[in-house]
Protein backbone atom coordinates (compact mmCIF):
# COMPACT_ATOMS: atom_id res chain seq x y z
CA UNK A 1 0.00 0.00 0.00
CA UNK A 2 1.42 3.27 -0.98
CA UNK A 3 0.99 6.66 1.03
CA UNK A 4 -0.80 8.86 -1.35
CA UNK A 5 -3.57 11.35 -1.91
CA UNK A 6 -5.78 8.61 -3.88
CA UNK A 7 -9.15 8.65 -3.14
CA UNK A 8 -8.86 10.74 0.43
CA UNK A 9 -12.78 9.51 1.40
CA UNK A 10 -12.30 6.07 1.43
CA UNK A 11 -9.03 6.13 3.09
CA UNK A 12 -9.67 6.41 7.38
CA UNK A 13 -6.09 5.02 8.21
CA UNK A 14 -3.32 4.10 6.08
CA UNK A 15 -2.78 1.00 7.49
CA UNK A 16 -6.84 0.78 8.19
CA UNK A 17 -5.68 1.15 12.01
CA UNK A 18 -8.58 0.59 15.22
CA UNK A 19 -6.77 3.71 16.05
CA UNK A 20 -6.74 5.95 13.15
CA UNK A 21 -4.58 9.36 12.78
CA UNK A 22 -6.55 12.52 11.36
CA UNK A 23 -5.39 10.67 7.49
CA UNK A 24 -8.52 12.59 6.20
CA UNK A 25 -7.29 15.94 7.29
CA UNK A 26 -3.70 15.57 6.47
CA UNK A 27 -4.74 14.99 2.84
CA UNK A 28 -7.34 17.21 2.35
CA UNK A 29 -4.91 19.92 3.79
CA UNK A 30 -1.83 19.01 1.51
CA UNK A 31 -4.70 19.57 -1.58
CA UNK A 32 -5.22 23.03 -0.40
CA UNK A 33 -1.60 23.69 -0.57
CA UNK A 34 -1.30 22.11 -3.64
CA UNK A 35 -3.97 24.01 -5.38
CA UNK A 36 -2.68 26.92 -4.16
CA UNK A 37 0.89 26.33 -4.92
CA UNK A 38 2.01 27.39 -1.33
CA UNK A 39 4.03 25.81 1.37
CA UNK A 40 1.80 26.05 5.14
CA UNK A 41 1.87 24.40 8.30
CA UNK A 42 -0.97 23.74 10.01
CA UNK A 43 -1.76 22.01 13.35
CA UNK A 44 -4.12 20.11 15.72
CA UNK A 45 -4.82 18.20 18.60
CA UNK A 46 -5.81 14.80 19.39
CA UNK A 47 -8.54 14.30 21.84
CA UNK A 48 -7.53 13.86 25.50
CA UNK A 49 -7.02 10.70 26.70
CA UNK A 50 -8.14 10.67 30.78
CA UNK A 51 -7.06 7.58 32.22
CA UNK A 52 -10.00 7.18 34.32
CA UNK A 53 -9.31 8.23 37.53
CA UNK A 54 -8.80 11.82 36.38
CA UNK A 55 -4.88 11.57 37.70
CA UNK A 56 -3.48 11.81 34.26
CA UNK A 57 -4.86 12.94 30.83
CA UNK A 58 -2.62 12.11 27.55
CA UNK A 59 -2.63 14.23 23.84
CA UNK A 60 -0.85 14.86 20.87
CA UNK A 61 -0.16 18.01 19.10
CA UNK A 62 -0.09 17.11 15.38
CA UNK A 63 1.81 19.82 13.04
CA UNK A 64 2.12 19.73 9.46
CA UNK A 65 4.99 21.18 7.10
CA UNK A 66 3.16 20.97 3.73
CA UNK A 67 4.61 21.75 0.53
CA UNK A 68 3.01 21.76 -3.05
CA UNK A 69 4.98 18.26 -3.64
CA UNK A 70 3.84 15.29 -1.29
CA UNK A 71 6.42 13.77 -1.25
CA UNK A 72 8.20 16.98 0.13
CA UNK A 73 5.73 17.58 2.74
CA UNK A 74 6.24 16.50 6.79
CA UNK A 75 4.01 15.14 9.72
CA UNK A 76 5.43 15.13 13.10
CA UNK A 77 3.74 15.23 16.65
CA UNK A 78 4.57 15.50 20.41
CA UNK A 79 2.97 13.55 22.95
CA UNK A 80 2.26 14.80 25.80
CA UNK A 81 0.53 13.70 29.56
CA UNK A 82 -0.82 16.15 31.51
CA UNK A 83 -1.21 15.36 35.29
CA UNK A 84 -4.63 16.24 36.63
CA UNK A 85 -3.83 17.01 39.87
CA UNK A 86 -0.47 19.40 39.46
CA UNK A 87 -0.68 20.28 35.70
CA UNK A 88 2.82 19.20 35.32
CA UNK A 89 3.32 18.49 31.71
CA UNK A 90 5.28 15.60 30.42
CA UNK A 91 6.69 14.89 26.61
CA UNK A 92 6.76 10.81 25.81
CA UNK A 93 9.02 10.04 22.83
CA UNK A 94 9.32 7.06 20.78
CA UNK A 95 12.59 5.25 20.17
CA UNK A 96 11.80 3.96 16.71
CA UNK A 97 13.72 4.85 13.30
CA UNK A 98 12.16 7.99 12.81
CA UNK A 99 11.30 9.19 15.81
CA UNK A 100 12.88 12.90 17.17
CA UNK A 101 15.26 12.14 19.47
CA UNK A 102 15.83 13.54 22.75
CA UNK A 103 16.86 17.09 22.83
CA UNK A 104 16.44 17.06 19.23
CA UNK A 105 13.49 19.60 18.20
CA UNK A 106 10.57 17.59 16.10
CA UNK A 107 11.27 19.99 13.03
CA UNK A 108 15.10 18.59 13.57
CA UNK A 109 14.78 15.95 10.87
CA UNK A 110 14.55 17.41 7.60
CA UNK A 111 13.97 14.33 5.56
CA UNK A 112 11.41 14.99 2.73
CA UNK A 113 8.07 13.06 2.95
CA UNK A 114 8.83 12.30 6.67
CA UNK A 115 5.37 11.20 8.74
CA UNK A 116 6.03 10.58 12.25
CA UNK A 117 2.94 10.55 14.20
CA UNK A 118 2.62 9.62 18.11
CA UNK A 119 -0.72 9.36 19.50
CA UNK A 120 -1.94 8.05 22.53
CA UNK A 121 -3.86 4.42 22.40
CA UNK A 122 -5.20 3.47 25.88
CA UNK A 123 -4.23 3.70 29.62
CA UNK A 124 -3.65 0.56 31.52
CA UNK A 125 -6.45 -1.30 33.56
CA UNK A 126 -4.80 0.30 36.66
CA UNK A 127 -4.59 3.98 34.97
CA UNK A 128 -0.70 3.77 35.71
CA UNK A 129 0.76 3.10 31.99
CA UNK A 130 -0.02 4.44 29.08
CA UNK A 131 -0.19 3.18 25.40
CA UNK A 132 0.79 4.82 22.27
CA UNK A 133 0.87 4.21 18.52
CA UNK A 134 3.93 5.26 16.82
CA UNK A 135 3.07 5.65 12.99
CA UNK A 136 5.60 6.43 10.54
CA UNK A 137 6.60 6.49 7.19
CA UNK A 138 7.03 8.51 4.04
CA UNK A 139 4.42 9.89 1.36
CA UNK A 140 4.36 8.43 -1.77
CA UNK A 141 5.87 5.66 -0.67
CA UNK A 142 4.63 2.08 0.74
CA UNK A 143 7.62 2.24 3.84
CA UNK A 144 4.96 2.23 6.91
CA UNK A 145 4.37 1.28 10.17
CA UNK A 146 3.45 1.13 13.58
CA UNK A 147 5.49 0.81 16.94
CA UNK A 148 4.12 0.32 20.50
CA UNK A 149 4.91 3.31 22.88
CA UNK A 150 4.30 1.88 26.32
CA UNK A 151 4.91 5.14 29.04
CA UNK A 152 5.12 4.64 32.84
CA UNK A 153 3.36 7.34 35.32
CA UNK A 154 5.41 5.87 37.96
CA UNK A 155 9.18 5.95 36.59
CA UNK A 156 8.10 8.78 33.90
CA UNK A 157 9.99 6.49 31.34
CA UNK A 158 8.44 5.08 28.12
CA UNK A 159 9.81 1.79 25.94
CA UNK A 160 9.33 1.23 22.67
CA UNK A 161 8.39 -2.11 21.10
CA UNK A 162 7.57 -4.19 17.70
CA UNK A 163 6.76 -7.83 16.83
CA UNK A 164 10.95 -9.32 16.37
CA UNK A 165 9.75 -12.26 14.36
CA UNK A 166 12.41 -14.69 12.26
CA UNK A 167 9.75 -13.86 9.27
CA UNK A 168 10.31 -10.23 6.86
CA UNK A 169 6.78 -8.38 7.39
CA UNK A 170 6.24 -5.35 5.95
CA UNK A 171 3.47 -3.40 8.33
CA UNK A 172 3.16 -3.87 11.32
CA UNK A 173 -0.56 -2.68 13.26
CA UNK A 174 -1.17 -1.85 16.49
CA UNK A 175 -4.01 -3.67 18.06
CA UNK A 176 -3.96 -2.51 21.62
CA UNK A 177 -2.86 -4.08 25.03
CA UNK A 178 -3.40 -8.28 25.00
CA UNK A 179 -6.50 -9.24 26.50
CA UNK A 180 -4.90 -12.08 28.23
CA UNK A 181 -1.73 -10.88 29.43
CA UNK A 182 -1.85 -6.84 30.98
CA UNK A 183 1.51 -6.38 30.46
CA UNK A 184 1.92 -7.19 26.66
CA UNK A 185 0.60 -5.71 23.94
CA UNK A 186 -1.39 -7.05 20.24
CA UNK A 187 0.29 -6.66 16.35
CA UNK A 188 -1.03 -7.74 13.44
CA UNK A 189 1.93 -7.98 11.34
CA UNK A 190 1.61 -8.93 7.18
CA UNK A 191 2.69 -7.79 3.53
CA UNK A 192 0.99 -6.24 1.41
CA UNK A 193 -0.93 -8.64 -0.85
CA UNK A 194 -0.62 -11.67 1.46
CA UNK A 195 -4.15 -13.58 2.73
CA UNK A 196 -3.01 -14.10 6.27
CA UNK A 197 -1.85 -11.57 8.82
CA UNK A 198 -0.75 -12.92 12.11
CA UNK A 199 -1.27 -11.50 15.50
CA UNK A 200 1.61 -11.52 18.09
CA UNK A 201 2.07 -10.68 21.35
CA UNK A 202 4.57 -8.36 22.56
CA UNK A 203 5.92 -8.04 26.19
CA UNK A 204 7.62 -5.62 27.41
CA UNK A 205 11.12 -7.13 26.98
CA UNK A 206 10.58 -7.41 23.04
CA UNK A 207 9.57 -11.41 23.71
CA UNK A 208 7.20 -12.21 21.03
CA UNK A 209 4.74 -14.65 20.67
CA UNK A 210 1.91 -15.65 18.49
CA UNK A 211 -1.18 -14.55 20.24
CA UNK A 212 -3.55 -17.33 19.36
CA UNK A 213 -7.63 -16.83 20.46
CA UNK A 214 -6.15 -13.15 21.78
CA UNK A 215 -7.74 -9.81 21.22
CA UNK A 216 -6.73 -6.03 21.63
CA UNK A 217 -8.59 -4.49 24.49
CA UNK A 218 -8.63 -0.10 25.27
CA UNK A 219 -8.90 1.53 28.58
CA UNK A 220 -9.59 5.15 29.33
CA UNK A 221 -11.71 8.12 28.72
CA UNK A 222 -11.64 10.24 25.94
CA UNK A 223 -12.15 14.07 27.23
CA UNK A 224 -12.69 15.17 24.09
CA UNK A 225 -15.07 13.48 21.00
CA UNK A 226 -12.79 14.68 18.14
CA UNK A 227 -9.97 15.88 16.65
CA UNK A 228 -10.00 19.55 16.76
CA UNK A 229 -7.93 22.80 15.65
CA UNK A 230 -6.25 24.44 13.10
CA UNK A 231 -3.42 26.94 13.46
CA UNK A 232 -2.76 27.48 9.82
CA UNK A 233 0.29 29.68 9.15
CA UNK A 234 1.00 30.24 5.18
CA UNK A 235 4.20 30.87 3.19
CA UNK A 236 6.66 29.41 5.56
Amino acid sequence: MSISTADPQLITDPLHSPFPIPWQWILETQATVAAGNQSSADVCRSPALNNGRHQYAAYSRIQLALRPQLQESQVTSVLFVENLQTGILSTVMARSPLAPQAFQEVEGNDAAGLISLLIPVSWSADGQRLLARQFEGFFNSGVMSDFAVVWDAKTQRSITLQPNIGAEYSHAILLGWSEQYAEDVLFQTGVMGEETWPIWRVSPSGDTNLARENHGVVYGDLLSPAWFGSDRESNI
